[in-house]
């Protein structure tokens, strides 16, 4: 982030000290699915109508500022598996849904450690197996 900061500092002959605190936590939170290119993106867009000294999270575009909740890994887990549960499991689809990567569905299967699944969905009223109960419990094979 600093090297683009200069960057553009240099360019538009600005001297932005960088990110303030509650700016920078929200970067770090942000999933960027569209990697360094993204990153790069937003530096250069804050330029278009920069802040006097820091960039502050209202500075920020919409998707990466907090959406009121302090943590969004239980949401995120519950998408997740209801994307899966939704499409029968088909990744391709499942990220598709998502608007992810079907790399950035692995990664957040892992992180979540979801393993594929043939239970059912449990809104479907379809019965499913006793060792899950909702989207919010692991759900793995044994």
């Amino acid at each position: 982030m600093d090297y683009y900061l200069e960057e553009f500092n240099a360019r538009a002959g600005r001297a932005l000290q960088g990110f303030t605190e509650e700016a920078l936590e929200s970067l770090l939170r942000y999933d960027w699915p569209g990697n360094i290119r993204e990153l790069k993106n937003l530096v250069e867009a804050i330029f278009i109508d920069p802040p006097l000294e820091r960039i502050a999270i209202k500075d920020l575009p919409e998707p990466i500022r907090p959406q009121g909740r302090t943590t969004t890994t239980l949401t995120e887990r519950e998408r997740l598996v209801s994307a899966l549960f939704s499409v029968h499991w088909n990744k391709s689809k499942a990220a598709e849904q998502l608007h992810w990567s079907r790399m950035t569905l692995y990664r957040k299967m892992a992180k979540y450690h979801i393993l594929e699944s043939k239970l059912a969905h449990p809104c479907s009223g379809v019965e499913q197996a006793d060792n899950v109960t909702s989207p919010a419990v692991p759900v793995t094979e044994l």
